[in-house]
């Protein structure tokens, strides 16, 4: 990670209170993933207090995390969350390389924090040792940092010392991580969940 703390940590930090605030508490934020080779965008990651929920809520609700949150963000919720609310979706990176086909035309937009994003990426990179052009599908940082870079298939590596601290390591489909991203930018422009973007492609 780089010596300073890059701009977008604050805002992070101020998305975080804000949507507390503005839910009551009922809305919290769990996590933060960068997404380096794709548009260098950050991902937003958000819990939500136990208690129902439907699929019609979490449209409302991801509408209303675009609405609250500092622009340049892409929001979604934990997996449980959307296991609560019903979604249940088997063949999960079969719909993923589907989502790249039905939503080819969306764009993966460029974040506003590319740049420090992509220079996040390769000080991480330098300090396991990695070539730091590699192509990185996404950092989870935190107390156990994953790197995940682009290939064929889906595989995880041993872990790598990172400054005294373990870092996990291990490769994402290409064609079902940009599928995701072609889906997250649906979701964001139509006001849905991304897990609704998701469920609602069909096989053939």
């Amino acid at each position: 990670m780089t010596m300073h703390e890059p701009a977008y940590k604050k805002l992070i930090d101020e998305a975080a209170r804000l949507v507390s605030e503005r839910t009551g508490g009922r809305i919290t934020f769990e996590e933060d993933i960068l997404l380096p080779y794709f548009g260098g965008n950050i991902i937003l990651r958000f819990a939500l207090a136990d208690g129902t929920v439907t699929k019609d809520e979490l449209d409302e609700l991801e509408r209303l995390l675009y609405d609250t949150v500092p622009a340049g963000f892409l929001c979604d919720f934990m997996g449980s969350v959307y296991f609560r609310a019903g979604f249940r979706i088997p063949d999960f990176d079969d719909k993923l390389r589907r989502c790249l086909e039905v939503y080819r035309a969306e764009e993966i937009t460029v974040s506003p924090f590319a740049g420090e994003v992509r220079e996040e990426c390769r000080d991480w990179l330098r300090g396991c040792l990695l070539n730091e052009d590699a192509e990185v599908w996404e950092i989870q940082e935190g107390d156990e940092p994953m790197i995940l870079l682009l290939g064929d298939r889906n595989e995880l590596w041993d872990e790598v010392e990172y400054i005294a601290m373990p870092v996990g390591f291990g490769v994402a489909e290409r064609t079902a991580c940009e599928g995701l991203m072609r889906a997250a930018m649906f979701a964001k422009r139509n006001g849905i969940s991304l897990m609704r973007a998701i469920e609602r492609i069909t096989d053939g």
